[in-house]
């Protein structure tokens, strides 16, 4: 999964500059910025003609951080066109806005399963 977690990490390159983290954002970063984890990851072996392949399909949510809504969108939309982008099926299930109280930040959420091969 690590290798594939690169791959992920290397089609949002062009996405804000670059400002693409995993897990949670940076104490003090200059937005906007997109902050992408792994939410499941299902697994299934299916057996071809001559051997085993292990096909995966996790689901990661991408957050897109931004000072207002319309920068959080952008960025929402940049993220889809990357990830769309990429070599593998991909499957957008689910996308929102919210606005965070505590920080006034603005936040477009996008849920998406990324099948391929391996664990």
């Amino acid at each position: 999964m690590a290798d594939f977690d690169n791959t992920v990490y290397t089609a949002l390159a062009g996405v804000v500059s670059g400002r693409r983290y995993r897990m949670e954002r940076p104490s003090s970063p200059t937005y906007p910025l997109v902050v992408y984890n792994l939410v499941s990851n299902p697994r299934e072996h299916v057996f071809g003609v001559t051997q085993e392949v292990a096909v995966s399909t996790p689901r990661y949510q991408f957050t897109c951080w931004a000072t207002t809504q319309a920068d959080a969108v952008t960025t929402a939309a940049a993220v889809r066109t990357a990830i769309l982008a990429m070599t593998v099926p991909v499957s957008i299930v689910n996308e929102y806005t919210l606005r965070d109280p505590e920080t006034g930040l603005y936040r477009r959420d996008i849920d998406a399963i990324i099948a391929h091969t391996g664990e």
